[in-house]
């Protein structure tokens, strides 16, 4: 009998195959948990973009509609421009090197003709809607802000009387 080959138990056969469901489960486990903590790290990836890009340009707003609070009130007085851009103080740093403010413009408008006081100098990128950069309108009586899509533009800045920004 030594020679021979030993058959399985039929305990063996069962202790076999648990240890193998069970190691399929553990498989299982393992992606399920891999693709779960993929998935969340791509949400939380998305969501903190759009965050990000939300927090930027809510600022730029808020500094924008500031100034055209003040240069609706200053034109009011003067009927002219002031040659700075209105701000606050603590947001001097940051208005500097983030506008393209051209007060001379207010000489130009018509009856049907808008001009540009303003824009962003760069262009806003953002992760969930089009790129765009708010601008400050002129009609010889109100400022207007608006959010304008990139492609609007540099379709219109010309018009506007506003830096046009090199081609990307």
């Amino acid at each position: 009998m030594s020679g021979m080959a030993r058959r399985p138990t039929d305990e063996a056969i069962l202790s076999e195959r648990v240890r193998q469901r069970t190691m399929a489960a553990r498989r299982r486990r393992f992606v399920r948990s891999a693709l779960l903590f993929v998935g969340l790290a791509a949400v939380m990836v998305v969501v903190s973009l759009a965050h990000r890009d939300a927090q930027a340009i809510k600022r730029c707003r808020a500094l924008m509609e500031y100034a055209v609070g003040e240069l609706s009130a200053k034109h009011e007085d003067r009927k002219l421009l002031p040659v700075l851009l209105p701000h606050r103080e603590a947001d001097r740093q940051w208005v500097q090197g983030h506008y393209d403010y051209t007060w001379e413009n207010d000489r130009h408008f018509g009856p049907d003709r808008q001009v540009g006081v303003c824009c962003c100098r760069r262009t806003h990128r953002s992760f969930m809607r089009p790129d765009g950069r708010y601008v400050i309108l002129f009609d010889g009586q109100d400022f207007q802000l608006v959010w304008m899509k990139e492609s609007e533009f540099r379709l219109r800045a010309e018009d506007l009387r506003l830096p046009v920004p090199d081609e990307q």
